[in-house]
């Protein structure tokens, strides 16, 4: 394959996934271990995790290095064509993914089905089953929807006030509904030694501000991507 050819089908590739591509993909479609060497030594690629590579002028953030972590999860097949079995943006990572709480994403974290295991250090992995209705897409990654994240947090007994923040934030951008939260909540509140449990929510609340008064009438406006119905 020649350069230039490699070079546009990596960036096809790249295209719609955040401009990364992995190492199994481009070997999938014809681009050699050496070819990407070559790239990578010339500076045309970027190597930002093992195995993953970023094409220069591609736009890096906050997420490209979870991104890159999530695409080592099933590294041959494309994003557009992963199905959430491949493991999912769990926990701390999705209060970053989704803008909630204070977690500062030094740690990477994915659900997965099945129990996975990773040589790097930044990575954790959570082994559950996930419904689609438990997840929302954000820019093309799976990520727990924010009563999941706020059950999966406390399932794991993070600390109450971080789990405040996170709660206060969802509620303040009307991702999720109080009964909803609570509902997500419940089931810990006699971990956390708090009864009875309808008022755990309240409680998280709390800690880091007073409880709104509810209204007498209707809801909170919900702006996160709607849910399919769970079986």
């Amino acid at each position: 394959m020649t350069r230039s050819h490699a070079i546009a089908t990596l960036g096809a590739i790249a295209e719609a996934q955040w401009g990364l591509v992995t190492a199994r993909q481009a070997m999938r479609n014809g681009v050699s271990a050496a070819e990407l060497t070559r790239l990578t030594d010339d500076g045309v690629l970027d190597r930002v995790a093992f195995g993953v590579y970023r094409l220069p002028g591609s736009p890096s953030g906050p997420l490209t290095e979870l991104r890159a972590a999530w695409l080592q999860l099933d590294p041959g097949t494309e994003a557009e064509a992963r199905d959430i079995d491949s493991g999912v943006v769990s926990h701390g990572s999705a209060s970053l993914v989704l803008g909630v709480g204070d977690f500062t994403g030094d740690v990477h974290e994915f659900t997965c089905p099945k129990r996975k295991r990773s040589r790097r250090a930044d990575v954790t992995f959570h082994t559950s089953p996930v419904r689609r209705c438990d997840i929302v897409w954000h820019d093309q990654l799976p990520v727990t929807a924010p009563a999941r994240l706020v059950g999966d947090l406390l399932a794991d007994r993070h600390d109450g006030q971080h789990i405040s923040h996170v709660v206060t934030d969802i509620l303040d951008q009307g991702l999720a509904t109080r009964k909803e939260l609570a509902d997500a909540a419940a089931p810990h509140a006699a971990a956390y030694g708090v009864t009875p449990a309808r008022e755990f929510l309240d409680h998280l609340i709390s800690l880091t501000r007073a409880p709104t008064p509810r209204k007498a009438h209707g809801s909170p406006q919900r702006s996160a991507v709607c849910l399919p119905p769970c079986a």
